[in-house]
């Protein structure tokens, strides 16, 4: 079971991670993971429901530390509603990647990023700003043009999508916040040099494979190392129960492995 952490991110708010660490002698090196959805390790009863990164880069020798970003469920209704996409929750995933790097357990030189679905994005924002932090990253079935993407979930999704709640309380707020340049990586990635590993369904109802592809395109174009993944049938799948997965595994590991080696 992962071990709680908490630190400070860049306005003193606390925020949260859970550490998991692999057999053996440290320091280790380590994986920063930013999850979907609402984010985070936890449940709204602070339950463990969103740790299947840990074991297999665990048994591969990676420590593993998940981010409960501000917004994250399981820490109160007041941190709950500090959620954000696209803001200060960038600072958290940045805070909380130093302050792993100073862990004696870990090895700072030797960091990865593993970001899926809305934690793609967040991931790949933070290394628009902070590149040198990381010496690889796993973006899976994210969205990267957030202005194009909320306007697919104003489509798609027009009563229960998580951005009124994260971005504003108004479709035309949503609109207006992701219209800040700031917050289009792609625009951006000129300032990446961290090798990436994109993987994406192209049967993804929630976030169109046309994402990955923007990506694709872009960071060709900024000359950032880019290894990419469409893999056929496979859905929106954040309970990985696609049969792909197995090999998907295997190929994030040995990413991680030639990178942070």
């Amino acid at each position: 079971m992962p071990t709680q952490h908490s630190f400070f991110s860049s306005d003193d708010l606390i925020i949260y991670g859970h550490l998991s660490l692999p057999s053996g002698p440290g320091p280790h090196p380590a994986i920063v993971v930013h999850t979907a959805y609402l984010g985070g390790a936890l449940d709204s009863q602070g339950r463990y429901v969103n740790i299947r990164e840990h074991a297999p880069l665990a048994a591969a020798g990676f420590a593993v530390f998940t981010v409960d970003q501000r917004g994250a469920p399981g820490h109160g209704d007041a941190f709950f509603r500090r959620g954000e996409v696209g803001g200060r929750d960038i600072d958290d995933l940045l805070a909380a990647t130093r302050y792993l790097a100073a862990r004696p357990q870990i090895d700072g030189r030797r960091l990865g990023l593993m970001g899926t679905s809305r934690g793609a994005y967040s991931g790949l924002l933070a290394l628009t700003r902070a590149s040198a932090l990381w010496r690889a990253a796993v973006l899976n079935m994210g969205f990267y043009d957030p202005l194009t993407h909320v306007q697919h979930e104003h489509v798609t999704r027009p009563t229960t999508s998580p951005f009124t709640h994260f971005s504003g309380h108004s479709w035309e707020q949503v609109f207006a916040y992701y219209r800040d340049p700031s917050r289009n990586p792609l625009t951006r990635l000129r300032q990446v040099r961290t090798p990436l590993l994109v993987i994406h369904g192209d049967a993804d109802p929630i976030i169109d494979v046309k994402q990955a592809l923007m990506l694709l395109t872009a960071a060709t174009a900024a000359r950032v190392p880019i290894t990419f993944q469409v893999i056929a049938g496979m859905d929106h799948d954040l309970e990985q129960t696609h049969p792909a997965w197995s090999a998907l595994w295997a190929q994030i590991v040995a990413f991680f492995q030639k990178h942070l080696a």
